[in-house]
């Protein structure tokens, strides 16, 4: 599953979710992939924003690598700059408020969404 969470013009904020995600580099028809698009509230929208502006977040962390479990990848910023953070079933104490952006921006993932304790 890849989400998204995509701001417009308008400071509105939509968190757009699709299953299944495409391996990294590669392909798939748009026939083999459901969307679901929610709007964000824009209280959930402004903690997002100001947990990441006024934290201070590692350049890198250690983080478990593992075989069951879910790994979660973050971009924040532009695609093309912007940092990409990375971690395996749970967030990094160095990333610890990456894995509550997550959490938020999840809540809103669409109804088959069924996660485990990132935090």
């Amino acid at each position: 599953m890849s989400i998204t969470l995509w701001a417009d013009e308008n400071n509105g904020y939509r968190v757009v979710t699709s299953s299944p995600a495409p391996e990294r580099g590669g392909f798939m028809s748009s026939d083999e992939v459901e969307t679901h698009v929610e709007e964000m509230l824009p209280e959930d929208a402004a903690e997002v924003v100001r947990l990441l502006t006024e934290s201070r977040i590692a350049p890198s962390a250690e983080s478990d690598i593992g075989l069951d479990g879910t790994t979660y990848e973050l971009h924040v910023g532009p695609y093309g700059s912007g940092a990409t953070y990375e971690w395996w079933s749970t967030a990094p104490e160095e990333w610890r408020v990456l894995g509550e952006v997550v959490l938020m921006v999840m809540a809103y993932a669409g109804p088959d969404n069924q996660w485990v304790d990132l935090l």
